[in-house]
């Protein structure tokens, strides 16, 4: 079972505000999928009464806070501190994580990444991080700290850049709510899902609500609903001020939410006080039933906003009521497509908004017409429908793994420039001497360092190159050492990949001699109008950053980090794919078994007991490999296995299916082994040659093992 964990500032218990709603349906629809999920978040318990009391949900008191008013600090950008202060609750939040064993962590907003960042070098999970942004928080941040304590205020700016920008630098992938959002932060080098803010479809309770009976049961009403974030107080503030003069006793601006706490304190209530309390109905925080019935009886939306980012769960919730919408530009940001939808209209000038406004409150009550292409723009706002491609995009920054990440020390040794030049040793040109433009022209190419490093101490290492990729396939580059695979990763858009992964000294050939392997199954020349250029291009390395590593386990003590592989070789010549599958034989190699594995059948023939299986005339499209795997000792079943297979030619790897084995579970007396059982496919692709079958395993509690006591051969006599 895939695990995702998000973590955010606030509780997703009973969701009110934009963020909690988000976040909630995120982990609604992976649920939904076949997830699972929990969500990690540290808040101001007065801000959240409602919370739930549990152990990911880090409350904090008054002492606190008062702590962060006196000191000029926000709950925002400064609430990892709260944490990191705390040896006790890193290790509880650490303690959690690794009995949880999330296959992917979404950072909601970048405020509690420099915890998660903690964490991680703690727990020393390389499982990918996916930055879900709600907005680009910087210029957002700008905006609300416009007066205020200067110093104070440039120290927020400061740390909030720094705690999102270290966040984009360590992320596998980020998720947006429009492409607004991911131009302005300029993340082109991470792969991107932009998932927009959407809409729970709401069920009308009837007319029997106090609300309305008491406060707005013969009034004409036009609805604002907001939380209490100060945008979107000063755009009612803005856009509204002239409307108070216009309306009659018997229309009403309903307003619903946390910004009811901000509107006394702005210039429209306190210049006007009396006239702007007769004609504007403050409701406060409404139950789910009661917003509903607002919702259903109301003559239109308000959507006053004038500033911040992102987009507004309120803009879809109000389009996809189907009620007339008087609403400002920034409103509408990445929902323009329903700009010209019936009964939107849009102003940024507070004059003719108030206008619109009155005459909509003058109506009399009448249904709009929706053509079919309107209708089917409207359902697409639902949560299902906006998040329908997440579970796909996370499963693939699983599957990628190793990540393009590496959270450690700060490096001690950068090579770039000429300097990779003298690192090159086969399979490498250099067609600019001057800059040293350092390509691959083999699949396989190595580098060779001597003497820069000491064997005996564990390292970090991240490569940075560029892949030369003009016909823009998926693609993915490894670097292996000498006896295992150090990273890979696939291609994005951008091409600009980095790799990256851990050293020790079993990689060494001797004391003093490094040499890294960087794979690329594809090798193209850049001829491509029918030039003369014969060159043959594959990736252009830019930069090799290394740092050491203090308490680092070595691989063959941490099965995690140990990926046994066939060495690889320099090819003699690019591999030759078979059509037919002429003749496998799977045998054991004699080696210490680290968990129980047997498979079953490869490729539909069945294996059993015997030592050899051969596969006769079959057509090699993929290979279907089914069995069952359990750790060693215990009754706790693998929660996830990834399967390889391995070879000079390449690494073909995919996340097993999981397949109930009754069978197994009784012959092991425990129910709780009935889902050890698995079947994988391994992509097409594989040439001919000799391959080692690996299979790692993870179990609920974050145990990890592998094993690879079968071989493949492809070919042999047809």
């Amino acid at each position: 079972m895939l695990k995702a964990l998000t973590v955010a500032t606030y509780p997703i218990d009973t969701p009110r505000h934009g963020g909690q709603i988000r976040s909630a349906a995120i982990n609604a629809t992976l649920r939904t999928m076949g997830w699972k999920t929990e969500h990690l978040c540290v808040f101001n318990k007065n801000d959240y009464p409602e919370a739930a009391i549990g152990p990911w949900n880090f409350a904090y008191g008054s002492d606190v806070a008062d702590k962060f008013e006196r000191t000029g600090g926000r709950a925002d950008v400064d609430a990892s501190d709260h944490i990191l202060e705390s040896e006790e609750m890193i290790a509880r939040i650490s303690h959690l994580i690794r009995s949880f064993n999330p296959g992917v962590f979404l950072v909601e907003q970048p405020w509690l990444w420099p915890v998660l960042k903690c964490v991680l070098k703690e727990t020393n999970n390389l499982s990918p991080v996916v930055y879900s942004s709600h907005n680009h928080e910087l210029p957002l941040l700008k905006q609300l700290l416009k007066s205020g304590n200067t110093v104070g205020n440039a120290r927020l700016l400061k740390k909030a850049e720094h705690i999102e920008s270290d966040l984009v630098q360590h992320s596998s992938g980020l998720i947006c709510v429009c492409e607004a959002d991911s131009s302005s932060m300029q993340m082109g080098h991470l792969p991107l899902l932009i998932a927009p803010n959407g809409v729970w479809p709401r069920v009308a309770q009837g007319n029997n609500d106090k609300v309305l009976d008491r406060r707005l049961r013969f009034m004409d009403y036009a609805l604002f609903v907001g939380s209490a974030h100060p945008p979107n107080a000063s755009g009612f503030d803005t856009m509204l001020r002239p409307l108070v003069k216009m309306m009659p006793p018997n229309q009403r601006i309903a307003v619903v939410g946390g910004v009811c706490n901000l509107l006394p304190s702005t210039s429209m209530f306190n210049a006007q006080p009396g006239l702007a309390e007769t004609r504007i109905e403050l409701l406060g925080t409404q139950s789910e039933d009661s917003l509903t019935n607002l919702i259903s009886h109301t003559k239109g939306f308000i959507l006053p906003i004038t500033e911040g980012g992102g987009t507004n769960l309120k803009t879809a919730e109000a389009l996809y009521s189907r009620k007339p919408i008087i609403a400002t530009p920034a409103a509408f940001r990445g929902f323009e497509k329903f700009k010209s939808y019936p009964n939107v209209f849009i102003s940024d000038e507070a004059t003719p908004f108030c206008q619109s406004l009155v005459t909509l409150l003058d109506k009399v009550g009448q249904a709009t017409t929706y053509q079919r292409e309107h209708l089917c723009g409207i359902e697409g706002l639902t949560w299902p429908q906006c998040l329908l491609h997440l579970p796909n995009f996370l499963s693939s920054l699983i599957e990628a793994m190793p990540l393009s990440r590496s959270i450690g020390p700060e490096p001690f040794l950068t090579i770039d420039g000429k300097a990779l030049a003298e690192l090159a040793v086969v399979g490498w040109n250099t067609y600019q001497a001057d800059t040293a433009d350092l390509w691959s022209s083999e699949q396989i190419s190595i580098l060779r360092f001597n003497e820069l490093l000491v064997p005996k101490e564990p390292y970090s290492v991240a490569i940075d190159l560029w892949l030369y990729n003009p016909d823009s396939r998926a693609r993915t580059v490894s670097v292996f050492s000498r006896s295992r695979l150090i990273g890979e990763v696939a291609s994005d858009s951008s091409n600009m990949l980095r790799i990256s992964g851990s050293i020790f000294s079993q990689d060494f050939y001797d004391d003093t001699q490094l040499e890294l392997f960087i794979k690329n199954p594809d090798i193209d020349s850049p001829s491509q109008n029918g030039g003369s250029d014969q060159r043959m291009l594959g990736v252009n390395l830019k930069r090799i950053i290394i740092a050491q590593v203090d308490g680092l386990p070595s691989a063959d003590a941490d099965p995690k980090l140990s990926r046994s592989i066939l060495e690889p070789e320099a090819p003699r010549g690019r591999g030759r794919r078979i059509g037919i599958l002429t003749k496998s034989i799977v045998r054991a190699v004699t080696k210490s078994s680290r968990c129980r594995i047997q498979l079953d059948t490869i490729d539909g023939s069945d294996i059993g007991n015997q030592l050899e299986v051969s596969i006769r005339n079959i057509e090699f499209r993929s290979c279907l490999i089914r069995g069952w795997a359990l750790p060693p000792g215990g009754a706790e079943p693998f929660s996830q296995v990834k399967f390889s297979l391995v070879g000079r030619a390449g690494m073909f790897h995919a996340l097993t299916r999981q397949v109930e084995r009754a069978d197994v579970a009784l012959a092991f007396g425990s129910p709780s082994l009935k889902d050890c059982g698995f079947e994988v496919e391994i992509p097409s692709g594989i040439t001919q040659g000799t391959y080692r079958l690996s299979l790692e395993g993870v179990t609920a509690s974050g145990r990890r093992f592998k094993e690879s006591r079968h071989r493949l051969v492809i070919g042999g006599e047809r």
